[in-house]
């Protein structure tokens, strides 16, 4: 998991292919009990967080953990995705680029509103960095559910 996370740092994009693999892997790993590989895990997937291109990286997130039956594991992809729309930024995400804003508000929105705790901090971090932004709102009534639309649209204005 250590090389892993330093091959992310070195190799950046190049390690696209075979990154949904890793950072599944990853998730699974941060979901243990052993403290050691858990804080492995994470560091690993931080590093990813940090170096691989945001819309790949936020993909594999999305596809590997935030909805995965452990919560420990959404928790994790959830603190990552924040990372990610962290470095990113608001115009980034709320861009409406095809395979980011449509696949990165809905989990954005689901993680906001988790069972978990923890997760559901990270996800309303996350929803935090984006709902100063004008195309905000516009974007969230786009890609949410109807039948999620009224509690998000309750956490975004408590949040501002």
């Amino acid at each position: 998991m250590v090389c892993l996370g330093d091959m992310f740092q070195g190799l950046q994009d190049k390690m696209l292919y075979g990154l949904n693999i890793s950072v599944r892997l990853l998730l699974q790993k941060s979901g243990e009990c052993n403290t050691f590989l858990r804080d492995a895990a994470e560091e690993a997937l931080s590093s990813m967080a940090r170096n691989i291109h945001p819309g790949r990286a936020l993909a594999a997130l999305i596809d590997g953990g935030l909805s995965h039956l452990n919560s420990t594991v959404r928790s994790c992809a959830a603190k990552q995705l924040y990372t990610i729309v962290r470095r990113s930024g608001a115009d980034y995400i709320l861009s409406g680029g095809r395979g980011i804003t449509d696949r990165a508000i809905p989990a954005i929105t689901r993680s906001a509103q988790d069972g978990c705790p923890e997760a559901r901090m990270h996800g309303r971090n996350t929803l935090q960095l984006l709902a100063h932004h004008p195309r905000c709102m516009p974007m969230v009534r786009k890609y949410v559910t109807p039948q999620n639309l009224p509690a998000i649209k309750k956490i975004i204005r408590n949040i501002m």
